[in-house]
């Protein structure tokens, strides 16, 4: 399991239900190695370091779940930080505030 998890935690429940997992919550910028990194960078680093490391005679499901499709709780005046890779995908398009945002 990589990346996003909403259920409870117990770390005996993650040992017996998981051989491998890494997941996050919280902000979308964390540090790793020394550098300040996004964590959809993160995912994706994770999930290939897992793919080369796993075990080549065991078969396995791997689960990748890109945890900054969420807005970060709480922070309402900045909910959505994307990588700056990916402000450009954006450029030419208005997204409207949903009448429901609170």
């Amino acid at each position: 399991l990589v990346g996003k998890w909403h259920a409870q935690q117990p770390a005996e429940f993650m040992k017996e239900t998981f051989d491998h997992h890494r997941f996050y919550m919280g902000d979308h910028w964390m540090h790793r190695g020394g550098k300040r990194r996004h964590v959809t960078d993160l995912n994706g680093e994770d999930a290939l370091t897992f793919l080369r490391r796993r075990p080549k005679d065991k078969k396995f499901a791997l689960t990748v779940s890109f945890f900054a499709t969420h807005a970060v709780d709480g922070n309402l005046s900045n909910p959505y930080q994307p990588m700056p890779e990916s402000l450009g995908l954006y450029s030419n398009v208005t997204i409207p505030r949903p009448q429901t945002a609170t």
